[in-house]
């Protein structure tokens, strides 16, 4: 049987063509990029939750701002703690919106809903459950593909070193709640966290 999504993901039709998006989710900030045009979006990892009405009220900046300054039924939630997804139904929630908010933009005027492929760092030191929770969040939020990068191996690449290069190199990523020294050289990765 012919897999029909493989199938027209390899034509480049101008209403068809895919998009590729890049993801940090931090500890303090998101950020998300999308191939050949750059980083569109940087808001704070934090959403506000109404227990009233069990749903997400606001999201990134506006949430950050009425900490301290809700009643008891809005709860301030910060879906990732020390790297990893903490409160995965906040997590997916999270991710929808700033996708709406980012990449939606890039194909509001085309016919067909493009195949969106994510490529999402994750620190060096998550565990195969917290790998699969960043993997779950994005296949919720719609993404069709999906790839994992260790975080440090991102950076090196993102600063042009050539990480298969035989001399070390040290990476010091100062996250807001994660702290990971690495060095890379000849195409593997030692590490320490902080």
């Amino acid at each position: 049987m012919i897999n029909f999504t493989n199938f027209f993901s390899k034509i480049k039709l101008p209403f068809f063509s895919g998009l590729e998006i890049y993801f940090d989710f931090g500890t303090s900030e998101t950020k998300i990029a999308v191939k050949d045009k750059g980083l569109i979006l940087r808001e704070p990892t934090y959403l506000a939750y109404n227990s009233k009405t069990s749903e997400y009220i606001f999201f990134g900046n506006e949430a950050r701002s009425i900490i301290g300054k809700t009643p008891e039924f809005i709860k301030i939630i910060r879906p990732v703690v020390s790297g990893v997804i903490s409160d995965f139904d906040a997590q997916v929630a999270l991710t929808k919106k700033y996708l709406e908010r980012s990449a939606n933009l890039y194909f509001t005027n085309q016919l067909i809903k493009p195949l969106l492929t994510g490529i999402a760092v994750v620190p060096s030191v998550a565990t195969e459950i917290e790998q699969k929770a960043v993997e779950e969040s994005l296949s919720k939020a719609g993404i069709s593909r999906f790839f994992l990068v260790e975080k440090s191996l991102a950076t090196a690449t993102g600063c042009r070193l050539n990480i298969f290069s035989h001399h070390p190199n040290l990476i010091a990523d100062l996250g807001g709640g994660l702290i990971e020294l690495s060095i890379i050289g000849s195409g593997e990765l030692s590490l320490k966290k902080l």
